[in-house]
């Protein structure tokens, strides 16, 4: 297939063309276990893709039909968060459908599968498990033993998700840019740290719900402990 854009001629993060699953790919690990299962005559895909330490985004539209299967090997965290049209998908025996204003969040292995209307957009990121596992296990001071159970699907209107997915979509504008700073790893390696720990407070699951609590606690203290501290500056004025 040839190279074309699809975006401003202005726009340096060039959209090309995708051959075969290859945009699908992009989001999964280079296991070769997704199969196409629509008419591959018929396959359409553009994408942009950008990739640094252990995450990889993606912005991807699909211009046809397409249902795919992705198998149980995928070995990462996965966030897809759909722009425009309608996903279904299933992962581990449950069914989602997906339209937009909300993000469908997959945890490593499980049996999944998906279906994309033409004309949907997708933005999503791959996360390597151990990446996220290890910086739960860091901020919770002990060793997780199991992968983090969080839930299939995430609504970008709540507060913290929608934090996130902004945070994300910068992310995805800027590593897709080649000359933006976020391709240098002492720019780009911090906001992927923020990124990881960000997801963590988005996602619901619940092993999380203590950090959250904890966390709340602290930015209350915080408040209360600056509240009085103005006062008292207030008084000796």
């Amino acid at each position: 297939m040839t190279v074309q854009s699809i975006a401003d001629p202005s726009d340096s993060a060039v959209w090309t063309t995708a051959n075969g699953l290859d945009g699908f790919a992009s989001l999964c690990c280079q296991e070769p276990h997704i199969d196409l299962l629509s008419d591959p005559q018929s396959f359409s895909l553009t994408q942009r893709v950008g990739a640094i330490g252990p995450v990889v985004v993606a912005e991807v539209v699909v211009g046809s039909d397409v249902e795919i299967h992705c198998g149980e090997l995928c070995s990462a965290y996965r966030v897809n968060v759909l722009r425009s049209g309608r996903v279904e998908s299933v992962h581990r025996g449950a069914s989602l459908i997906s339209g937009p204003g909300t993000a469908a969040v997959y945890q490593p292995e499980g049996d999944a599968g998906s279906r994309w209307a033409a004309g949907s957009r997708l933005l999503g990121v791959k996360i390597d498990r151990c990446v996220v596992e290890d910086a739960l296990s860091d901020a919770l001071g002990l060793q997780l033993t199991s992968q983090i159970d969080f839930t299939s699907c995430m609504s970008i209107e709540a507060g913290a998700a929608r934090s996130w997915i902004n945070m994300l979509a910068l992310f995805a504008e800027q590593l897709c840019r080649p000359d933006s700073l976020l391709n240098q790893p002492l720019a780009g390696l911090p906001f992927v740290d923020s990124l990881v720990h960000g997801l963590l407070l988005a996602a619901d699951n619940p092993i999380t719900a203590p950090l959250r609590e904890r966390q709340m606690w602290s930015a209350l203290a915080l408040s209360a402990l600056l509240s009085k501290s103005s006062k008292r500056k207030h008084i000796c004025l």
